[in-house]
This record gives structure tokens, sequence and C-alpha cells, in this order.
């Protein structure tokens, strides 16, 4: 599935060891992904995704 989305968010952290951070996402978006997502999931639901803030990207 390749969907392309934008959208703004502020970033936090959780509050355990380690450096993990995270930006929750519009609840609309939410929904357009996890709908057509079907078969075993990763942990937490989570899924591989590219992403960019400014001019850096992952």
């Amino acid at each position: 599935m390749k969907l392309e989305e934008s959208f703004r968010a502020e970033a936090w952290m959780q509050a355990s060891a380690g450096a993990w951070q995270f930006a929750t996402l519009p609840e609309s978006l939410s929904k357009r992904i996890r709908t057509p997502t079907t078969g075993p999931r990763k942990p937490f639901g989570s899924g591989r995704v590219k992403a960019r803030t400014g001019g850096t990207s992952w």
C-alpha cells in the first residue's frame, strides 16, 4: 500500500529509557491507514514509513 499524506504535529517523547520520539496522527489519517491493512500486524500496529521534517528525511 502506498499512501502519501502531509500533516503537522508536535513531537513528543515516551517517558522511558531511550530517545524515542512520536507524532500523533490526525484521527482521519489514522482511519485511512488502518482500514486497508489486513493480516498479521507488527508490534503496536506499527508500519514502515518515510518521513520528512524540514529538510531532513528518513
